[in-house]
């Protein structure tokens, strides 16, 4: 048998070599296959780059993140005429990976792979590049869970329509993963359908200006003189890989200084 296999292989080579053609053809082939098998090594070694430079990505999205508008506050408002204010920093943001997540139940969850150890602490809010996408409900020292914006535990996000700063509460009824909504505006309200729909800075969680997503509908609920606003969430929580969670720098002053209002 393996003699069979030998001068089988060495008719193949005589007949290859003593046939231009036929050679071009072999050759050809084999360069053929050869590309394929680089094709598919790059296409490897692309995957895992792109698993990379999205890390980068989330990386230098936590950066940016804290360098724009929403991110700071004027520390001395004299300065501003003189073209050179001074701004303190209020928000920073920790790049995080999402390691588990449902989808598909009433109380929904986000796992991540930070914690305490990397300065996350409960009631931080969670964004991604997409959008808001919850609050963090528990750390421990390298681990979080997030409530997201689909879990009807959320008791109400406080975001606004971006084109008149009309603000309401997005809260979710536990029906369709992509759909949340705003309840109880007045009737009055002018809002329409393909409004953006963004945080409003009135909760400690988030800065303002945070997409949260698109209206959908709008129902008038004229026994109550009410609207219910249907919102088309801008995360798309079956994807949602990487996200940012958000320190408010003045969080506990904020607090503070609400709570001696309430005494």
């Amino acid at each position: 048998m393996f003699l069979f296999a030998l001068l089988q292989s060495f008719a193949l080579f005589l007949y290859i070599n003593s046939h231009h053609y036929q050679r071009a053809g072999f050759v050809n082939s084999a360069n053929s296959v050869t590309g394929n098998v680089y094709d598919v090594v790059n296409n490897v070694s692309e995957y895992f780059l792109l698993k990379q430079e999205n890390e980068l990505l989330s990386e230098e999205i936590e950066r940016l993140r804290a360098l724009v508008d929403e991110s700071l506050i004027q520390k001395n408002a004299s300065f501003l005429i003189k073209e050179d204010t001074l701004y303190e920093q209020f928000y920073t943001y920790t790049a995080a990976k999402v390691i588990n997540a449902t989808t598909h139940r009433v109380n929904n969850y986000l796992t991540l792979n930070k914690g305490a150890s990397d300065g996350l602490e409960k009631d931080m809010g969670v964004i991604s590049a997409s959008g808001a996408v919850g609050v963090v409900k528990d750390v421990s020292d390298h681990f979080a869970t997030v409530i997201p914006l689909i879990n009807q535990a959320n008791t109400g996000l406080s975001v606004r329509i971006k084109r008149n700063q009309n603000f309401g509460f997005l809260s979710w009824d536990g029906q369709n993963p992509n759909i949340a909504q705003i309840e109880n505006m007045s009737i009055t309200t002018d809002v329409a359908v393909g409004d953006t729909i963004e945080t409003s800075g009135f909760s400690r969680q988030f800065p303002s200006a945070v997409i949260v997503g698109t209206v959908e509908e709008v129902i008038q609920q004229e026994e109550l003189s009410t609207l219910l606003i249907e919102v088309r969430l801008n995360v798309n929580f079956h994807q949602v890989n990487h996200v940012q969670v958000v320190q408010n720098l003045h969080k506990k002053e904020w607090e503070k200084i609400e709570e001696e209002i309430e005494e």
